[in-house]
């Protein structure tokens, strides 16, 4: 599971901690001080990715990384 998220850039991998935290899209643009459009288009690699798993999947993935 790990190996999954090191294929993430830097910049999806804070957009993958705040969309596991439950953060809207918009709201996610708003602090990283980028557009929303941007910010669905790195959601859809995320997804892509990590096989187009659900939200709900990131969740249970982010919950198995070491801290």
């Amino acid at each position: 599971q790990q190996s999954l998220i090191e294929l993430l850039s830097t910049r999806e991998r804070e957009i993958f901690a705040r969309l596991v935290e439950s953060k809207s899209s918009k709201v996610i643009a708003k602090e990283l001080n980028i557009s929303y459009k941007t910010v669905e288009v790195h959601r859809a690699n995320i997804r892509e990715k990590l096989g187009n798993c659900s939200l709900a999947d990131m969740v249970k993935l982010s919950l198995n990384l070491p801290k």
